[in-house]
């Protein structure tokens, strides 16, 4: 039986199927689609939980929370006011010997948990014994900042929090019932330097990152403005004071500019930029030297740091700031770099590259790349959520320092002996250097 046959298709060419768009014809069609409901658009404004404190004097009631009694610290800066008038009796020599490890050896620890740094009275203690009165809270979050009175007739600390808390603490006031601890908002941001006036210790400055620099004056509790930008972008992060004329350099952090402020002039503008280090290279720290204070050294992001000098000011042409000294060596970012506070013949810096570097600050052959003359391995790994190591000079000698650590156990060290003096099960935050 034979299959059928299939019929054969129409193989002649069938026109081409053009849409009414490629014809270039209008759509004859009655369908129409339905019109658009408007959209309405409610803006959402982000309220700043800690909003930037206006660019003015501030008085006490305005640094000073909800929950506080205004009267409660008016009393405490009466009585500090009345401390700090007072003249100390004497001024006897640091019991703070050369050799470390002799002191250590004759000094009975029990638990020394908390050290107060850059304080006279506490080097001449060497360590403070841990004691239930010696330990408080003194901001509500984490501390970026630490100064402590230079006077000796009040042991008066001070910390700047995380968010522009700036906490005072009479550390021998227990009867009171904050035990000495007062709380005020000068700023909105991080407060990362805080220093006592060199020629008033009843000044506190402190520096924040909502681009202010505002004294707080022990007296009377108000605080002033030294320097604020109305653009809220501006970030400063150190300062360091000139004169006591009210002329300071600060550190403009991401910029890489340091600000120079002239308070006679204005504290609302710089009276000018210095480029030390170009984007995206941040400025870390600056400080100045203690005789030649037309000196200053800045610590980068990049592992740069390097001395300038003022002078040199006029020399700028459109480029960056000219270098009198280079310190070389680090690999990673520093975290500081300062002067030694008497002679300011020596320079230490602090490097993510876990070494603590000291160097021979000699400023006579410009653009020289200095080496350190000395190198300590030193555990610098805080990682996020702690504040940077920064090594702080005793504040009457070039020969000792100390910095914290994050070695487990903690340990007190001297770099001109060989062995490292373990304290077991006695957590010590800080270690010592001696230059000697």
């Amino acid at each position: 039986m034979q299959a059928a046959k299939k019929d054969k298709k129409d193989s002649s060419p069938q026109p081409i199927r053009k849409s009414l768009r490629l014809q270039k014809q209008e759509a004859d069609s009655s369908l129409s689609l339905p019109e658009k409901e408007p959209a309405y658009y409610t803006p959402t404004t982000v309220q700043d939980e800690h909003p930037r404190r206006p660019l003015k004097t501030l008085e006490l009631a305005d640094v000073v929370s909800e929950h506080d009694l205004l009267e409660e610290k008016e009393v405490f800066m009466e009585r500090v006011s009345k401390t700090l008038d007072k003249k100390a009796e004497g001024d006897r020599e640091p019991s703070f010997g050369p050799d470390v490890k002799t002191r250590l050896d004759k000094l009975e620890i029990t638990v020394s948990k908390v050290i107060f740094p850059f304080c006279r009275l506490f080097f001449r203690q060497f360590i403070f014994r841990y004691q239930d009165e010696l330990v408080a809270k003194v901001v509500p979050d984490r501390i970026f900042s630490l100064a402590v009175h230079p006077g000796e007739e009040k042991r008066l600390v001070a910390a700047g929090g995380k968010w522009g808390g700036l906490g005072l603490w009479d550390v021998l006031d227990t009867d009171s019932n904050s035990h000495g601890v007062h709380l005020f908002r000068p700023h909105s941001r991080p407060v990362n330097c805080m220093t006592f006036g060199a020629g008033d210790s009843s000044k506190l400055y402190s520096t924040s990152y909502d681009g202010t620099v505002r004294r707080l004056d022990l007296h009377t509790g108000t605080v002033e403005l030294v320097y604020g930008d109305e653009d809220d972008d501006v970030f400063a992060c150190y300062h360091r004071q000139l004169s006591e004329a009210g002329v300071f350099l600060v550190a403009l952090g991401s910029s890489g500019m340091v600000g120079l402020v002239d308070q006679r002039e204005s504290n609302l503008k710089f009276s000018r930029t210095l480029p030390i280090y170009g984007r995206p290279t941040a400025l870390k720290t600056v400080d100045v030297h203690p005789l030649k204070r037309d000196v200053f050294v800045c610590s980068s992001s990049k592992g740069g740091c390097h001395a300038f000098d003022l002078r040199s000011a006029e020399k700028i042409n459109g480029d960056l700031f000219p270098m009198l000294v280079e310190y070389g060596g680090h690999t990673k970012a520093l975290s500081s770099a300062f002067f030694s506070p008497v002679s300011g013949h020596v320079v230490n810096t602090v490097c993510a590259d876990n070494k603590i570097r000291i160097f021979d600050s000699s400023l006579d052959k410009a653009q020289e790349v200095l080496k350190p003359v000395r190198s300590v391995t030193h555990n610098n790994q805080t990682g996020r959520w702690l504040t940077t190591f920064k090594a702080e000079w005793h504040p009457t000698r070039d020969d000792l320092f100390f910095c914290g650590s994050m070695e487990q156990p903690r340990f007190v060290f001297e770099t001109n002996i060989s062995s490292i003096v373990p304290i077991p099960k006695q957590p010590v935050i800080l270690i010592f250097y001696n230059l000697n």
